[in-house]
């Protein structure tokens, strides 16, 4: 996890929520493709800890991640969601998200093959 961060941060923000020493969620953005066509453009990510869902975390994790993305001129930003996963899709949505692509069976997860919806936000 640590060479990812290394990384990540050059280019693009990784956040942590902390709280009595104990990291409760993250998120971050990273490159969506290798072309200079998308450098503008973002793959997000947050995790929140099982014991601390509902409590904000998510929301003021990308609150802070979609700043720091603008500040950093990207126009889009782009969520995978391993689907079904409601609390993912309902956060994402609050956030201004909306589902633009689902693909069925695309990743494998748990020794399962699982969908995946993505989300779309302009910046």
């Amino acid at each position: 996890m640590g060479i990812r961060v290394d990384e990540y941060i050059r280019n693009f923000p990784w956040l942590v929520f902390e709280e009595n020493n104990e990291i409760l969620g993250y998120c971050y953005a990273t490159k969506w493709r290798v072309r200079s066509a998308y450098k503008h453009s973002a793959e997000v990510t947050v995790y929140v800890s099982k014991d601390n869902h509902g409590k904000g975390i998510g929301t003021l994790l990308y609150k802070e991640l979609i700043k720091q993305c603008k500040e950093k001129d990207m126009h889009v930003l782009v969520a995978g969601i391993a689907l079904p996963n409601d609390k993912s899709q309902k956060l994402h949505e609050k956030m201004g998200f909306r589902k633009i692509a689902h693909f069925e069976e695309i990743g494998k997860k748990f020794d399962q093959w699982i969908d995946v919806g993505y989300w779309e936000y302009k910046l």
